[in-house]
């Protein structure tokens, strides 16, 4: 028992009202009682009418433990939670489990969930588990003893950083601010929803306290996704507790929680927003140029997993590094051999951007040429979409459309052009037809150099003052004959000579799935990609052919696009199979492993030659060779593998392991296999709404292998109609989640695009003899969902 009295502050919700009072009656009972434990209620704090940031960590700082309510995911709770982890404070987190969803929105914020909590129904069970807890309390519990190693030695691709939780719907506000994020002194690392919520406590950890700044910015009041910036409370408290430079953006009229107020700025717009950023990040780079404390040295004792880092699994992280490591597959050398025109296909996770940064990085790397990158953020679709409204037939909009995309590529080849005439030296003089040019764009700055959006609005300004866009066929052929005459045609002259001298001109195009998630008007924004698709090598074809005061150029236009998108946009293709494209695979095993293989030799610099696997890993788990164990549970995606050594080697490092043990790997495949769902939902959820994670959560202690009727079964309970599980069914199929039978006893997971008509027929075939149609839950998923597999 505890001699000696302990200060424990609570901090909870005001609702619901029933377990706040609850709460409240529980410490004046313990506190009555005079014994070895004395609760500290947050409310007491309120003496001047006003609670203040500095009073509730003060209060954290003189308690011995920390005590919080997540019932519900209160962000002042959180914030206070993430402050005390940061601040060592031993946790403990209370729940009351009669309350509907409690229990299932602890475990969806993930961060925490390896602390148990100590559910109550009632006063007196709260009382009892509360001092339970005191006869097993040990004052060294704190959980920021567990992640010791991972915060004692700065990782390299730390230096410099800012770590930015980005909102999780786009925003003209948060549009703006990734822009000015990308161009700024330095090196963002995104926390972006849109690819996963699948991080771990220890990977924010990691980033709040080695980042050399912080920035959260919360999504709209509106927005369904508040979950989200429930984990962003308690990684700003993080940041918080850390002492490192902490902005926290909201938008208008959102109030922030009163917590972490005086921390937050609200903005109305666009403009109110950049300025607040600008602000605190003045200040933040004022502080950079002060005397850096002595940081420890990095110890490189090459048996000692604690001085590896992999990097991050998302390339827009790791820009900087990635060349060093990176695999080039087929899909990569077609692209860079392209003649005209190219389309890459595919699925999340499988390296879309880093085969882009890496692509032009290579060709702007060779002699004499020239890449634009062209990367419209979902604000811009959705603009272009809107200014246009595509609800008319195909027959009106076709010959518009690939008006706009070419008014759209060729202005952005001219902006491209344009920066790098006017970045060159000072002393390097401009020819006359540079001259020209440099003042045509300047003149015509409202039509070249805003954003794709305000670009276009700004050509229909124009048109409408000559009154000839009223929205009939008739008058929508005059505005793209003007868009061809008045700047398509002007720009094309400029470019010819600008860039005859040029070996070779190269157009990535990405980010085209901006403007995806959560539409439901999928079809028409297909339709308007379709348009890209289809005038893409026309644009290409007048390049490279010699026209009259039009010299020949040799470019090239790569797009990139998610498989997900492909097929919707290829419906509206007269002779879809003639569409010219690569898909991204990673169905060699031998390649796949590569990707992990050169992060090692990239992090452990002294090790020569291939990495031996065995020094830095037990030889074994669950009898399977490393290899074998983690090929057998990944879909195999680059993201996939990357994030599940990842998360082992941070288990091996706040375990003070000098290599990754068995425990170490099996913990990543459950912290692995709950990113899965996450990345799953992400592919999947804007196009089919109805797959939810509670839908698959109807899956929960499952075998792995199904019948048909089981899998409906588990469809009808999860709320999807008779009608539309062969939909679910399939779409679920088509993401690798099922598996089909496609031979007694094998089951066959769509990986690549070009085997799904193939595994389709096959188990098809095999359904025309078996007395059951069956499915296999993919390994990926089975610790999230506790599937049991069957022997």
């Amino acid at each position: 028992m505890v001699e000696t009295r302990l200060n424990a502050f609570y901090a909870y919700a005001t609702w619901p009202s029933d377990v706040a009072a609850c709460i409240a009656t529980t410490i004046n009972n313990v506190n009555r009682l005079g014994g070895s434990l004395k609760l500290i209620d947050w409310r007491s704090l309120d003496t001047s009418g006003r609670i203040i940031i500095n009073d509730i960590c003060e209060q954290i700082d003189k308690s011995d433990i920390f005590v919080c309510d997540l019932t519900s995911h209160n962000h002042n709770v959180l914030f206070e939670l993430g402050y005390a982890i940061a601040k060592r404070k031993p946790v403990w987190i209370t729940l009351n489990e009669e309350h509907k969803n409690a229990r299932d929105g602890y475990r969806d914020l993930k961060l925490i969930t390896t602390v148990r909590y100590l559910g109550f129904s009632s006063i007196h069970e709260l009382e009892n588990r509360l001092f339970r807890q005191l006869e097993i309390f040990e004052p060294e519990s704190a959980i920021l003893n567990e992640f010791t190693n991972i915060i004692r030695v700065k990782p390299e691709h730390f230096a410099h950083t800012i770590f930015v939780m980005k909102s999780w719907i786009e925003t003209p506000e948060s549009t703006e601010l990734e822009r000015e994020l990308r161009s700024g002194r330095l090196s963002p690392i995104f926390d972006d929803p849109q690819e996963g919520t699948g991080q771990t406590l220890g990977w924010y950890i990691e980033n709040t306290f080695h980042s050399t700044a912080i920035l959260a910015h919360l999504a709209p009041s509106n927005d369904s996704s508040r979950s989200l910036d429930a984990k962003y409370s308690l990684a700003a408290g993080l940041a918080y507790g850390f002492g490192n430079p902490l902005l926290i953006l909201a938008h208008s009229p959102q109030r922030a929680p009163i917590d972490y107020r005086d921390l937050t700025f609200v903005h109305n717009d666009p403009a109110s927003c950049i300025s607040a950023y600008h602000r605190w990040i003045s200040k933040v780079r004022r502080n950079l140029t002060k005397p850096r404390s002595p940081r420890r040295s990095k110890r490189m004792a090459t048996l000692d997993i604690r001085n590896v880092d992999l990097g991050h699994y998302l390339a827009e992280n790791e820009d900087t590094t990635l060349r060093t490591y990176f695999v080039k597959t087929v899909a990569y050398t077609e692209a860079l051999q392209a003649n005209k025109y190219m389309l890459f296909i595919g699925r999340k996770g499988t390296g879309k951007t880093a085969n882009l940064y890496i692509l032009s990085e290579t060709i702007q790397n060779e002699q004499n040429t020239h890449v634009c990158l062209v990367q419209p953020l979902r604000h811009h679709v959705e603009g272009i979409l809107r200014l246009f409204g595509l609800s008319e037939t195909q027959a009106d909009t076709g010959y518009l459309l690939a008006a706009i995309w070419k008014f759209l590529v060729y202005s952005e080849l001219a902006c491209s052009v344009y920066q790098r005439i006017v970045n060159r030296p000072v002393q390097v003089a401009k020819s006359d037809l540079e001259c020209n040019f440099v003042d045509y764009v300047d003149s015509n700055e409202d039509l070249i150099r805003t954003d794709f959006a305000q670009r276009l609005d700004n050509a229909l300004s124009r048109i409408c003052e000559m009154q000839v866009f009223g929205g009939t066929p008739q008058e929508k052929s005059k505005v793209s004959e003007i868009l061809h005459t008045q700047v398509i045609g002007r720009l094309r002259m400029y470019l010819g000579e600008l860039l005859s001298s040029t070996s070779k001109v190269a157009v990535l195009i990405d980010n085209l799935d901006q403007g995806w998630e959560r539409r439901e008007d999928l079809r028409e924004l297909s339709r308007f990609l379709f348009g890209l698709i289809s005038v893409a090598p026309e644009i290409a074809d007048d390049f490279n052919v010699q026209h009259l005061n039009r010299p020949k150029i040799n470019l090239s236009i790569i797009l990139f696009l998610r498989t997900d998108i492909f097929h919707h946009v290829k419906q509206f293709a007269a002779e879809p199979d003639k569409l010219l494209c690569t898909h991204l695979t990673w169905s060699d095993k031998e390649m796949l492993w590569q990707v992990v293989e050169r992060r090692f030799s990239k992090f452990a610099p002294n090790i020569s030659g291939n990495v031996d696997w065995q020094e830095f890993f037990v030889s074994q788990v669950q009898g399977k060779t490393i290899r074998d164990f983690v090929l057998s549970r990944v879909i195999p995606r680059p993201r996939d593998i990357i994030y599940f050594f990842r998360s082992s080697l941070m288990n091996a490092k706040h375990r003070n392991h000098i290599r990754i043990e068995e425990k170490d790997l099996i913990d990543a495949e459950n912290d692995y296999s709950n990113f899965a769902v996450d990345l799953l939902l992400a592919e999947v959820s804007s196009s089919n709404p109805l797959i939810s994670k509670q839908l698959l959560y109807e899956f929960i202690g499952e075998f792995d292998i199904m019948t048909q009727d089981e899998v409906r079964e588990r469809l009808r309970i999860g709320g999807i109609a008779q009608d539309q599980a062969s939909v679910i069914v399939q779409v679920l199929v088509e993401y690798s989640f099922f598996a089909l039978e496609t031979a007694p006893g094998e089951f066959t997971f769509i990986y690549e695009d070009s085997e799904r008509e193939r595994v389709f027929a096959k188990a098809r075939r095999l359904q025309e003899t078996a007395t059951k149609v069956r499915y296999r839950i993919h390994p990926a998923f089975h610790t999230a969902l506790e599937i049991t597999c069957v022997v």
